[in-house]
């Protein structure tokens, strides 16, 4: 099974699917004081409909971070990268990146996992 979650600027909604099939979905109001609380009230609506142990992958994806650039709120932190193959990302960033080895492929498939 996949769970998914998507924290936007208003709300942060979270899926798990099983197959082809949606096995539990909830809304809820991005917290933005404290996005893990927002994070949390999404999770504990899906998690109670399946057994957790069967959740192979869990995909985040954010406007969070692009909100907080337009928004010039942002404050200085690292900047993990990872490229994939066959992309040279060396010359496009204005700081020196952390780059990690992985990767998944466009639908989500891990190509090559992290070394642990």
């Amino acid at each position: 099974m996949l769970l998914g979650l998507d924290v936007g600027g208003t709300f942060t909604d979270a899926v798990i699917i099983d197959g082809h099939r949606v096995i539990a979905s909830a809304k809820r109001r991005t917290t933005k004081d404290n996005l893990m609380q927002g994070i949390g009230e999404a999770l504990d609506a899906i998690l109670q409909h399946c057994d957790t142990t069967n959740i192979d992958q869990v995909t985040l994806s954010t406007t969070v971070v692009t909100n907080t650039i337009v928004e010039e709120k942002e404050q200085v932190v690292d900047l993990f990268v990872v490229t994939g193959p066959g992309r040279n990302v060396d010359d496009i960033f204005p700081v020196n990146p952390i780059y990690l080895q992985g990767y998944t492929d466009h639908r989500g498939i891990v190509v090559e996992r992290t070394p642990t």
